[in-house]
């Protein structure tokens, strides 16, 4: 491997995490990366991956790529949203042989096919392109409750680091886009740490469960959405579970 690659550093235990559609690698990193940290390793060397697309194909070949790497026991694939549909479509895509030590998913949309949560991100993404962000934004704002104006201000944050084109589109793509089955999902003999997040309308704790049974070798632990604040995933009974999971792999 070329010594420039930041995908060849393997001293030390490495993630390669996916954002959802319309959001970003900061906030994948801010909701799992410092999980990840106190759950797991504090050297852990993260990798949130940048995607403007909402295609869940192309973060499979980004993934793909990764593991092709080989990183095996140091490692770990995860996402959040679509980004956990992606990092699932990736090991399914995988030879067995690469697969990391285990996977970190939270906030499944939805399983299988499309349903009406999906529509609810379309109709978002037809939102923007008609009425622009800010729009979009201010109506999100007046819909949501004191103590989940994180939610919206962590969209601002997000929304404007794309052209609203680019952010329209890649709404709407991911609004099309296949989640594993379950019996896809029961392919996937990778340990998978499972975090459903009860109160979320777009991202319903039920997928996650559902998620979770489908797996073989699968752990699911719930937190509400008002606790989604500034420490993200990073609550001391999330860290607590995931250090029990892990100690589970030996």
């Amino acid at each position: 491997m070329e010594a420039s690659d930041p995908w060849s550093r393997v001293l030390r235990p490495r993630a390669l995490l996916f954002h959802g559609a319309g959001s970003s690698g900061s906030t994948a990193e801010r909701l799992l990366g410092t999980l990840l940290r106190l759950g797991w390793d504090q050297s852990v060397d993260l990798t949130c991956y940048e995607d403007r697309s909402g295609d869940v194909q192309r973060l499979s070949a980004i993934g793909q790529r990764y593991l092709a790497r080989g990183c095996g026991a140091s490692s770990a694939i995860g996402g959040i949203s679509l980004g956990a549909h992606g990092a699932m479509t990736t090991l399914l895509r995988t030879d067995p042989a690469k697969w990391p030590r285990y996977a970190i998913v939270a906030m499944p949309a939805w399983l299988g096919p499309p349903d009406h949560t999906a529509q609810v991100t379309l109709s978002t993404g037809r939102e923007i392109s008609t009425s622009g962000v800010a729009e979009t934004l201010r109506r999100i704002e007046s819909q949501t409750p004191a103590p989940l104006r994180w939610i919206p201000t962590t969209l601002a944050a997000d929304w404007a680091q794309y052209d609203p084109s680019v952010l329209s589109s890649a709404l709407i793509t991911a609004a099309r886009q296949q989640a594993p089955t379950v019996e896809e999902l029961n392919a996937v003999g990778v340990p998978t740490f499972v975090i459903a997040v009860t109160g979320d309308a777009l991202h319903p704790a039920a997928i996650a469960h559902a998620w979770a049974d489908a797996l073989p070798h699968s752990d699911v632990v719930d937190i509400e959405l008002t606790e989604l604040t500034e420490t993200g995933f990073a609550h001391a009974r999330v860290i607590d579970r995931l250090r029990g999971f892990l100690a589970t792999l030996g």
